[in-house]
């Protein structure tokens, strides 16, 4: 990523991640498949930084219990969720502005993780408060933007210049 942008993702990361329920507010603006996707990993993080809270309210013990115990799957599903959010940062470290077909297809691709991570969440989190589910709207907001109607149509613009280059 280069300099200005770079930047700009990681400022809109760290914004949605204090505050999630402004992340709507700062969609507009170029790149607007990157704006969203930053938005939307900054709202994943604050998801699970309460969802890490909550686990660790809860451990009984310093080493993880039995298998198959709730404490046990919390853990796990912790560990799940902050590895598909470190996925999702390394593709907002990948994006260019151009080409823009492919920044769109990457930024998508970071959205869906940080969405259905915290989708997964909620049901484990059971007793983890209302700032989990009031995260899991702003992120629902925002995934259903009217970017999201082109995917079908930058996908297969994608599909078009591979196959088209590969002749």
């Amino acid at each position: 990523m280069a300099g200005e942008f770079e930047r700009e993702l990681f400022e809109l990361t760290a914004l949605a991640r204090e505050d999630p329920t402004t992340a709507a507010g700062l969609v507009d603006g170029p790149n607007v498949q990157a704006r969203l996707a930053a938005l939307m990993l900054g709202a994943a993080l604050a998801a699970v930084d309460e969802y890490e809270a909550f686990v660790r309210s809860r451990i009984t013990a310093p080493v993880p219990a039995a298998a198959g115990e709730l404490e046990t799957d919390r853990r796990r599903w912790l560990g799940v969720a902050i590895g598909r959010l470190e996925t999702a940062r390394c593709i907002l470290l990948a994006l260019e502005p151009e080409p823009e077909a492919q920044l769109w297809a990457l930024a998508r691709e970071a959205s869906r993780l940080a969405y259905t991570t915290v989708q997964d969440l909620i049901p484990v989190a059971g007793g983890a408060g209302s700032g989990l589910a009031s995260t899991a709207g702003v992120m629902a907001t925002l995934w259903g933007d009217e970017s999201g109607a082109e995917e079908d149509q930058v996908l297969r613009r994608l599909a078009r210049e591979r196959l088209d280059a590969d002749a």
